[in-house]
């Protein structure tokens, strides 16, 4: 079972710039680890809405050509010093029957790994899609 509890957790709080699409006025959210904290997937829970939780994942563990360039495309829009250390995190969407699961990388979280702030951003020309099947390696 996976303790979604908002407070407490140690882990700091991600502040959106602006709402993701479809969830206006969400904008605090706490990433939490899944298990023990090992693998590339987390959950991005909502402070201002209980209930409300996103598995993502770290892109460039699974797609190491994802690269950070591909994500800082849409970021200079926003003002973000790309000086300073960036984190990705992509959306999962879980499969269903026999279909697996799939990931949003058209649409990246990106955040300011000193100040928490983040922003999700589009990547029209980069080729990527909202639903890109995860393939595991045996």
């Amino acid at each position: 079972m996976i303790d979604l509890t908002r407070e407490g957790s140690g882990e700091p709080e991600l502040a959106l710039l602006c709402s993701l699409a479809g969830f206006p006025g969400v904008r605090r959210f706490r990433r939490l680890p899944l298990r023990s904290g090992e693998g590339p997937f987390s959950l991005l829970v909502a402070l201002d809405v209980e209930g409300l939780w996103f598995v993502v994942v770290d892109p460039l563990v699974l797609w190491p050509d994802y690269g950070e360039s591909v994500a800082r495309a849409g970021i200079d829009d926003w003002g973000f010093d790309t000086t300073v250390r960036l984190e990705f995190r992509c959306f999962v969407t879980p499969g269903a029957g026999d279909q697996g699961a799939t990931v949003n990388l058209y649409g990246p979280l990106v955040i300011r790994s000193d100040t928490g702030e983040a922003i999700q951003v589009s990547l029209p020309t980069s080729g990527y899609g909202i639903a890109v099947p995860i393939e595991f390696s045996a």
